[in-house]
């Protein structure tokens, strides 16, 4: 038998910013604490979903890639993951 791997799946749910927080200091601390969660979490992998450019762009950020899209009420929506 071969012992499992410890650690999860994590899948980012709505992590957008209002408009007034983008690229303000506050942004920037949100994302370094997101960034250190991350990397302090024995993780398997991490998934997200987004629609927006700037949801792509933060997810790559973090090294998600786009590993799909789902079509939902005539909008596209982008699926990205990581395995660890």
């Amino acid at each position: 038998s071969t012992p499992q791997s410890k650690g999860a799946y994590l899948y980012l749910f709505n992590y957008s910013l209002i408009t007034p927080l983008q690229k303000s200091y506050f942004s920037k601390c949100l994302l370094t604490a997101l960034a250190q969660d991350l990397d302090t979490s024995p993780l398997k992998g991490v998934a997200t979903i987004t629609v927006s450019q700037d949801g792509i762009r933060v997810a790559e950020r973090f090294g998600l890639k786009i590993t799909g899209t789902l079509a939902f009420e005539n909008l596209t929506e982008f699926i990205l993951t990581k395995k660890f």
